[in-house]
């Protein structure tokens, strides 16, 4: 993989199939776009290169749980991988309808990070 490609993003919109804890005890979901592809989204807890902003904090991972849930629809920003296998390094949008080709008002990840409570 390039060095660019770490840097380089790409977002992904679908409703999520699964929700499974991974062996590094991350958040990853199984997300359906609307043209039938399947990604495996991990949201990487920790600060590293793959979380860059450290937006998902380890402390706020109850946040992500009661949000990302089977049969949601949710609008990622996510690493850029030819596989589909994807790092998610911001949640843009959740939503129980189809999220098709519109901005998030708010930035669902500064929410997150900035939560009390």
């Amino acid at each position: 993989m390039a060095l660019v490609d770490y840097f380089r993003g790409e977002r992904i919109r679908g409703r999520v199939i699964d929700v499974y804890n991974t062996d590094k005890n991350d958040i990853a979901a199984v997300v359906e776009t609307d043209n039938g592809s399947r990604y495996a989204v991990n949201f990487t807890l920790g600060n590293n290169l793959f979380n860059l902003y450290g937006i998902l904090a380890p402390c706020r991972r109850e946040n992500l749980q009661r949000l990302i849930k089977p049969e949601v629809y949710i609008d990622v920003g996510a690493q850029y991988s030819k596989t589909p296998f994807k790092t998610a390094y911001r949640l843009n949008q959740v939503s129980s309808q189809p999220i098709y080709n519109q901005q998030a008002s708010r930035s669902l990840a500064y929410a997150l990070h900035n939560h009390q409570g």
